[in-house]
C-alpha cells in the first residue's frame, strides 16, 4: 500500500502544470469525436486531425491507425470532467498505478516470493520512464495493463484454469483493440513460452489466443485494414528494419539504464554469494519463470520494427514490465543471500539522476511555446479566426477551439492566406506555410 500512494503520488503531482503535447491533444481530439459522432473521426466540424497527409484515416474518415479502445476510455473521461487536461490524462494515470501492483502481482505469481515481488513494485514506482508513460494521454499504460493482466492469468501451476482462461480472453481482446502490434507481439511471447516451458498449458494456450485471434480478424481487414508500407514506405527495406532495431536498442538503455543497472548489479552479487557457497539452501528461480519475461522483451523488439519506422521508447514500451520484473528477481537473490547487498541495490534504484531531474520537473513551473501560443490565442483570438502554425496544431485545435491549418495533413493550403495568426515553429517548416 506505501509503494502503491508512493506511485501514485510521484504520477499525479502536478500532473496538469504542461499542456497536451502533440500527439496527446490527437489522442484528446479523438476522443472528442467519439462524443459526438459514436466513433473516432480524422475531422471534428472544424478542423482535420492528422500529423501523417490522413494515412491514419480510412473510409468515412474513421481512425485505423490502431484499436479505439483508449479513446472510448478518454472521452468517458472528458464527458465526466470536461475537455481539459486533467481530465485527458486521467485514465492513463490511474492505469499507471495499476500497473505498480500489477508488477508486483506478476512477479509473485513467477517467483512466489514476496519479497522478490515488492521489490519489483518498489522499482516500477521510481521508474521515470513508466512515470512518465502514466502522465501522458496516451494508451501507453493502458497497453501495459492488459498485457500484464494477461501475463498474470497465464503464469502460476493455476493458469488459463477457470476464469483466469476468462481473464486472459477478455486482457487479450482489449489488447487488441489498443494496439493490434502489441497484441501479436504478446501472443506471440506466451505461445513460445507455452511450447518451450510449459507444454501442459499449450493446447490451451493455442486455443484461446486462437479464439481472440479469430475475433478480431475481421476488425483487421476492414475497420483497422492500413499496409504496413502504407504507413512506413522505408520499411520496404530489411536495412531499414535492422537500423530501426538498433535505435531501439539503443534507446531502450538510454531510458531503462537504471532498472538494467540493477538487473547487473543484482545478478553479480547474488552469483557471487551462491556460487561462494554463502547462501546454502537459498533456491533460485526455474527457467520457465525466468523465460517469460525474456520473451516478452524479445518479441516485442521483434515485432515493432516490422511495425513502425520510428524508434521512439514509446513502441517498445511492453517490455518495461518485464525489464522491471528482471532487476528484481536478481536483488531478490542477493537479498536473500545478504541483506546489506539487496539494500545496495535498492540504493541505486533511488539515487538515479533521472529520479532527481523529475523531481526538480514535477515542483518546478515552466512556460513551454504550446503554452504561450494557446494562452495569446485565448486572451486576443476571436471566434472565426483561423490559425496557422508549422507544428502543434492539435493542442490550439483542443484549447482554443479555433480553426487550424497544419501543411502535414495534406489539406488545400489556400486557407492559409485567410489565416489572421501565423505561428512559426522550428519544427517541421512547410514550403507551403512559408508561401
Amino acid at each position: 500500500a506505501v509503494i502503491l500512494v508512493a506511485g501514485a503520488v510521484l504520477i499525479f503531482t502536478n500532473l496538469t502544470d504542461r499542456p497536451l503535447w502533440q500527439d496527446e491533444a490527437g489522442t484528446a481530439l479523438l476522443s472528442q469525436t467519439v462524443l459526438k459522432f459514436g466513433v473516432p473521426k480524422g475531422f471534428d466540424g472544424v478542423n482535420y486531425l492528422s500529423q501523417v497527409r490522413g494515412i491514419e484515416y480510412g473510409r468515412n474518415m474513421m481512425w485505423r491507425w490502431h484499436g479505439w479502445l483508449t479513446f472510448y476510455i478518454e472521452a468517458v473521461s472528458l464527458k465526466i470532467f470536461g475537455g481539459n487536461t486533467f481530465a485527458a490524462r486521467l485514465p492513463s494515470a490511474l492505469f499507471g498505478v495499476l500497473n505498480i501492483f500489477l508488477v508486483y502481482l506478476l512477479t509473485l505469481r513467477l517467483f512466489n516470493d514476496r519479497k522478490t515481488a515488492l521489490i519489483a513494485a518498489l522499482i516500477c514506482a521510481l521508474c521515470v520512464p513508466h512515470i512518465l508513460l502514466a502522465r501522458q494521454a496516451r494508451y501507453l499504460t493502458l497497453e501495459i495493463l492488459l498485457a500484464l493482466t494477461a501475463f498474470c492469468a497465464y503464469t502460476g501451476v493455476d493458469g488459463l484454469k477457470g476464469r483466469r482462461a476468462a481473464v486472459y480472453a477478455v486482457s487479450m481482446f482489449m489488447l487488441f483493440h489498443v494496439i493490434h502490434v502489441v497484441f501479436a507481439a504478446a501472443v506471440a511471447a506466451i505461445c513460445v513460452h507455452a511450447v518451450i516451458f510449459d507444454r501442459g498449458k499449450m493446447k490451451k494456450t493455442f486455443l484461446l489466443s486462437g479464439i481472440v485471434t479469430a475475433v478480431n480478424l475481421p476488425f483487421l481487414l476492414t475497420i483497422y485494414k492500413i499496409g504496413i508500407t502504407e504507413a512506413q514506405p522505408g520499411l520496404k527495406n530489411p536495412f531499414t528494419v535492422l537500423s530501426v532495431l538498433k535505435g531501439y536498442a539503443v534507446t531502450f538503455y538510454e531510458n531503462m539504464a537504471v532498472p538494467l543497472a540493477l538487473l547487473g548489479a543484482g545478478a553479480g552479487l547474488a552469483v557471487w554469494f551462491l556460487y561462494g557457497r554463502r547462501a546454502k539452501g537459498v533456491a533460485g528461480p526455474r527457467t520457465a519463470d525466468v523465460m517469460l519475461p525474456v520473451l516478452i522483451v524479445l518479441f516485442n523488439f521483434a515485432v515493432m520494427p516490422l511495425a513502425s519506422g520510428l524508434n521512439d521508447f514509446r513502441q517498445i514500451v511492453l517490455a518495461v514490465p518485464a525489464s522491471i520484473v528482471l532487476p528484481a528477481l536478481c536483488i531478490g537473490l542477493a537479498f536473500n543471500s545478504a541483506a546489506w547487498a539487496g539494500v545496495l541495490c535498492i540504493i541505486i534504484a533511488v539515487s538515479g539522476r533521472s529520479m532527481h531531474s523529475y523531481i526538480y520537473e514535477i515542483t518546478h513551473k515552466f512556460n513551454s511555446g504550446i503554452r504561450a501560443s494557446c494562452r495569446y490565442l485565448q486572451e486576443n483570438a476571436q471566434k472565426g479566426d483561423i490559425v496557422a502554425t508549422s507544428y502543434g496544431d492539435l493542442p490550439l485545435k483542443f484549447y482554443t477551439g479555433l480553426k487550424v491549418i497544419y501543411p502535414y495533413w495534406g489539406e488545400d493550403m489556400s486557407a492559409v492566406r485567410n489565416a489572421k495568426w501565423v505561428i512559426y515553429r522550428g519544427y517541421n517548416i512547410s514550403p507551403a506555410l512559408c508561401q
